[in-house]
């Protein structure tokens, strides 16, 4: 395992639990939760080391932190949950974008408005995710936004 310490190994899931209390507490219309620790070993262990994949998996554990705070107070319906990494990584890096581990990111979304166990047939970038959470918000995308909304995810409507 890489030996670095600069961040903590428990970040994700204390950042996980203060999100999960403020949810609970504050009801909000919208949060946005930055796990940050995969990026970071990625950077300084190498993406798809031990360290890397023991990150993923403290970042899996925080979501599910998330996920069970919404369902114990039974609010798992009401909201709408997007989880996607920034970029991929190959070696200790992000920035050859001909590398389709750098490119090729998960984006997963569930919410009531989004067809459950869908599988997005189109292709899909990054940038389709600020207009995809506009039009969860019943916003207008800016005009100069480059993404699309993946408009396949949605339910179809009656």
């Amino acid at each position: 395992m890489c030996s670095s310490t600069a961040a903590r190994e428990d970040n994700d899931l204390i950042i996980a639990e203060v999100a999960a209390d403020y949810i609970l507490k504050a009801q909000p219309d919208f949060v946005f939760i930055y796990l940050e620790r995969t990026d970071w070993v990625g950077h300084v262990c190498g993406y798809m080391s031990e360290s890397y994949l023991a990150a993923v998996q403290t970042a899996d554990q925080a979501v599910g932190l998330l996920l069970e705070a919404l369902i114990k107070v039974e609010w798992i319906d009401q909201y709408t949950i997007l989880i996607q990494s920034d970029h991929g990584g190959s070696g200790y890096h992000h920035m050859d974008v001909s590398v389709p581990e750098i490119m090729t990111v998960p984006w997963i979304v569930a919410g009531p408005a989004v067809r459950r166990g869908y599988t997005i047939v189109s292709e899909l970038t990054v940038l389709d995710t600020a207009p995809t959470i506009a039009r969860l918000l019943n916003i207008r995308p800016h005009h100069t936004w480059e993404g699309k909304v993946v408009e396949e995810i949605f339910k179809p409507k009656p």
